[in-house]
């Protein structure tokens, strides 16, 4: 969001503020608008440059007090919580008692530092609130509250990541029960086993990358002897649980 918009904004909130009372519905819509946007710009600033969202410590944001004495104390009117999951975090102001019309309002804001294009996202949620604070779904990189999907796409079904996670799940069933898992869109798996020993094949069903389609990949018991046979052109999405399959079984 350009930063004029977002000054523009609060110039004229607190224009707004200059002329109500401390009890006024402005009054309280500039509060609301000076922490929202204090946020949002410093968990921005954050979010850049370490690829990843920080706490309201990290950040340097501080839910109360606005350093501009025409700004009332948040905290007469509001309650502020901040939560961060993996690369997301998430904002929400809630007023402690009605404002005006607007009743069990609360404003939310969701940055994800793992969609650099749209990170933020805006939500509105209460009876009648949303013309408190008109301006608010600015603050979402759609301009709409609500409206904006901030989840990066899904990973391609063959990407490097979603064919370690098959290969992965594949052994590890076939160390636990000695049984093949079902076969995917990627691979077919079967699994052999008796007096000569136990054998896993991840056969590929089509070209990933540099490994070819009809790769095959083996993991092998035999008595206290454990291996694994991994396509040359295909090590690079192997996980660790194949490749390291090898030597003697510790339980022997």
């Amino acid at each position: 969001m350009k930063k004029s918009i977002l000054m523009l904004t609060v110039s004229f909130a607190l224009f707004l503020a200059a002329c109500g009372s401390d009890s006024s519905p402005e009054q309280k819509m500039v509060s609301l608008q000076v922490q929202a946007v204090k946020w949002r710009t410093l968990q921005h600033s954050y979010a850049v440059p370490n690829a990843k969202v920080g706490s309201d410590q990290e950040i340097g944001y501080v839910f109360g007090a606005s350093d501009d004495s025409r700004v009332a104390d948040a905290t007469a009117y509001f309650k502020q919580e901040t939560k961060i999951d993996g690369k997301v975090a998430t904002w929400t102001i809630s007023a402690k008692k009605s404002i005006g019309d607007c009743k069990n309002g609360a404003w939310t804001i969701i940055y994800n530092a793992d969609n650099q294009e749209n990170p933020s996202r805006a939500v509105v949620s209460g009876e009648n609130c949303e013309s408190l604070y008109p301006d608010f779904c600015k603050l979402a990189n759609s301009g709409k509250c609500g409206m904006e999907e901030i989840l990066p796409p899904p990973e391609p079904a063959n990407s490097p990541d979603a064919v370690k996670s098959e290969l992965e799940s594949a052994a590890k069933k076939w160390m636990k029960d000695g049984k093949a898992a079902p076969n995917t869109k990627l691979f077919t798996f079967s699994a052999k086993g008796g007096e000569g020993g136990f054998v896993l094949k991840a056969t590929s069903k089509e070209k990933i990358g540099d490994c070819p389609a009809k790769s095959v990949w083996e993991m092998g018991r035999e008595g206290c002897e454990r291996w694994n046979n991994v396509p040359a052109k295909c090590k690079s999405i192997t996980p660790t649980t194949i490749t390291a399959y090898e030597g003697d079984d510790p339980g022997c």
